[in-house]
């Protein structure tokens, strides 16, 4: 479990218009790039289908982003988003989870189980974000001291929860998340993640999500860390978030001034 060190996490609103990262530069990528299909086994009885983007490979290696679909979904939901790190220089890895998309099989589609199952299933999902993980790690030119969490709607729930087990990842993106879903609660999984740097984008007019996690984040510590929480308003509604053409760009920037090394380290 994520060990909670140093925390308020306080929250910072981030206009669209004026981001507070905004001096941080973002190198282009490179235009050697390679993007493949894979296959990633979790168990004896469960394949996930994925796309890896990787940049060209350099001494220093480059940041990794793991991108975690809505309950539903595909990995089809953030393709665009997860284009958008790749072109920035990042190796990224989006997968279809069990149930969904092209890792489903007869009789496992996310869609026709009732209630109870669809719980299970998304819990079981656990294991399929940490097997990607581990996948994305072993790539050679990954940095595995620079992951990162990307988690789109109920997808949160996965990532947050993984986050309090795995110190490895260094900077978390909420997008529109689904605070209690499936016997997981984002919310409750805040107040555990101690100092790390979180980006929570909420759809228009979402001020109760915001009190909630604020909220949330000031119960973790009585020691204030501005840097921890940050909140990215969309001028979309809910389900709709990522079509404010503006938000993808500030989430890779977001990420990028969190895991990219500083001058003269690294």
């Amino acid at each position: 479990m994520r060990i909670a060190p140093s925390l308020l996490l306080a929250a910072l609103t981030l206009p669209l218009a004026a981001p507070a990262y905004a001096d941080k530069p973002t190198p282009a990528a490179s235009a050697d790039t390679t993007k493949r299909e894979v296959q990633i086994t979790v168990d004896a009885t469960t394949t996930l289908a994925g796309t890896l983007l990787s940049p060209k490979s350099s001494k220093q290696g480059a940041p990794a982003v793991l991108m975690v679909h809505d309950a539903g979904g595909s990995r089809a939901d953030v393709k665009d988003l997860a284009e958008k790190f790749f072109k920035q220089g990042f190796f990224v890895l989006s997968v279809d989870l069990r149930g969904h998309g092209q890792s489903a099989v007869a009789g496992t589609e996310f869609s026709s189980l009732d209630d109870q199952a669809k719980t299970t299933l998304w819990n079981a999902a656990l294991a399929d974000v940490k097997a990607s993980l581990s996948f994305l790690r072993e790539q050679p030119g990954v940095q595995v001291a620079s992951l990162s969490l990307v988690g789109y709607r109920t997808g949160c729930t996965l990532v947050t929860r993984h986050a309090l087990r795995d110190e490895a990842v260094r900077a978390l993106a909420l997008i529109d998340p689904q605070a209690d879903q499936y016997g997981l609660s984002v919310m409750k999984d805040v107040e555990g993640l101690g100092g790390l740097p979180t980006l929570v984008v909420l759809p228009k007019g979402d001020d109760r999500s915001e009190k909630r996690l604020v909220e949330a984040a000031s119960r973790a510590t009585s020691v204030k860390n501005a840097d921890a929480l940050t909140v990215l308003p969309s001028k979309e509604g809910s389900g709709t978030t990522l079509a404010d053409k503006r938000v993808p760009a500030e989430i890779v920037k977001w990420i990028q001034g969190r895991v990219s090394p500083q001058k003269g380290k690294g």
